[in-house]
């Protein structure tokens, strides 16, 4: 596989999972790509208009190494959410 597959998958699974998880949370995304700088991909919790706690933070050198890390710490986060809804 090459580095831009990497990348197109890596993006594509981050959003799936992001997308299911918006189903269960208010949540915002902030993302910061250069050539310069770190990867940056952040998401915040809102209540209504106003933004609340920042709920995931990654940085990394590589776009695609963001991505995927960022892709797992949601999947956990949707994780966490169903199984809160299985048991209330």
């Amino acid at each position: 596989m090459t580095e831009d597959e990497r990348y197109r998958a890596a993006i594509h699974k981050f959003y799936k999972v992001y997308r299911e998880l918006q189903k269960y949370d208010t949540l915002r995304l902030h993302t910061h790509e250069s050539v310069y700088d770190d990867t940056l991909i952040e998401a915040y919790r809102y209540h209504g208009e106003k933004k609340g706690e920042k709920v995931l933070r990654v940085t990394q050198e590589n776009s695609a190494d963001a991505y995927e890390q960022a892709a797992d710490q949601v999947e956990n986060m949707l994780q966490q959410k169903i199984a809160e809804r299985r048991g209330a």
